[in-house]
């Protein structure tokens, strides 16, 4: 449906909006084309041109800004790294997220998973800072695991080489 006093388009049933900045897959959505903001109550999948997968059962994607809101069942899945929450906000530009409520984020190349109730992430610095009950386990197959418990708990994600670089002589 499209609404010429609102500029609005409402789409039910089987929704994709494809530009070659993402892709969108919904069973209903809204598209309001004054502000370019998609909204959506049901589960929605949106694929963007870093190859990253978002998912979330309702919010918001403001095109103009890069930025979704979502409200409920959000997540983000890039090759190496997974953010969960019920709710999430997320800058597809900067990387930068804010999630709140049963926040779980989880990076494969660290090989460590974080909980909590509310955390920060900031994708130019890899980091993340974690508060309300967060809890952190470090799953390294060749180790033992380490678990950590805090009111408070910053991660942030160092190049292992970097560190032995000039350190050690392969000789």
């Amino acid at each position: 449906y499209y609404y010429v006093d609102t500029r609005e388009l409402v789409g039910v049933g089987n929704v994709q909006i494809s530009n070659p900045d993402y892709k969108l897959i919904s069973d209903s959505l809204t598209y309001d084309l004054y502000s370019n903001i998609a909204r959506f109550l049901t589960k929605t999948y949106i694929w963007n041109a870093k190859g990253e997968i978002l998912i979330a059962e309702a919010g918001e994607y403001r095109q103009n800004t890069t930025e979704y809101k979502f409200t409920k069942d959000a997540y983000i899945i890039t090759a190496y790294q997974e953010i969960w929450a019920d709710t999430l906000d997320y800058n597809s530009q900067t990387e930068d997220a804010i999630a709140r409520s049963n926040v779980q984020l989880r990076d494969d190349d660290q090989k460590v998973m974080a909980f909590g109730d509310y955390a920060e992430y900031w994708g130019l610095f890899q980091s993340a800072l974690l508060t309300k009950e967060p809890t952190l386990l470090r799953f390294d197959p060749s180790q033992d695991s380490t678990y950590l418990s805090s009111d408070t708990i910053f991660l942030y994600s160092i190049d292992k080489n970097a560190i032995f670089e000039g350190l050690i002589d392969p000789e």
